[in-house]
């Protein structure tokens, strides 16, 4: 029942929120679970039932659905995005636009450069978004196509509409694995990539030709 409310009271906001629903009636079931066992079996039994409660969702905390935050934080891994972070700290200068695909990338590199200028955030055609128009920058919708960097994560086919081999070129690539959890340590690693895209340097204007000398 709670998480059905969850859901129909956020609606599509509402995949995180149930889980925080979720976890306190699991907690409660588990120890009304624990101490009924207690009563019945006895107290080594409703032990290892509490153990093995507290054990089991661990074996698989690395999930790779939120890139595996809690371990890599536990164990200071920087595998991930420490080098996509470390490449724009040593290149980007401050207020340069970058457009990120996906967004999700954008929140680790503007909390790491707030300085910098991320644009190209909002989908053009979306009807939700186009309450915004004027409102906000124009460069914060993806028709912008003006960004001075691209950053590409497991774009899976995609590209952004600005991202042509005319206007910018790529400059760095990385690759790296994810963790296996308890549950899939036997599977293959997935892969993920970044690529970063700048924008060409411009022609220099030709230089204007001195006037002529016109004879008397």
């Amino acid at each position: 029942i709670s998480p059905a409310l969850a859901i129909a009271a956020g609606k599509e906001q509402a995949s995180p929120r149930h889980y925080y629903q979720t976890i306190p009636a699991a907690v409660l079931l588990t120890a009304l679970a624990a101490a009924g066992l207690e009563r019945t079996a006895n107290r080594k039994v409703a032990a290892g039932f509490l153990a093995a409660s507290l054990l089991w969702p661990a074996l698989d905390f690395n999930q790779p659905c939120c890139d595996q935050v809690v371990e890599r934080q536990f164990f200071r891994d920087a595998s991930y995005n420490g080098p996509l972070v470390l490449f724009l700290k040593q290149n980007i200068q401050p207020g340069e636009k970058i457009a990120f695909y996906r967004n999700v990338k954008g929140m680790p590199a503007y909390f790491y450069l707030p300085e910098m200028r991320w644009v190209e955030l909002l989908n053009s055609e979306a009807p939700h978004n186009q309450q915004f128009r004027g409102k906000i920058p124009d460069d914060q919708f993806d028709d912008y196509q003006d960004a001075d960097w691209y950053v590409m994560w497991d774009p899976r086919g995609g590209r952004p509409r600005g991202l042509t081999d005319e206007k910018y070129e790529k400059v760095w690539e990385y690759e790296y694995d994810y963790h296996l959890g308890w549950w899939d340590r036997n599977a293959n690693p997935s892969r993920r990539k970044y690529e970063i895209y700048r924008r060409r340097p411009q022609a220099a204007p030709a230089p204007a030709s001195p006037p002529q000398q016109t004879s008397n």
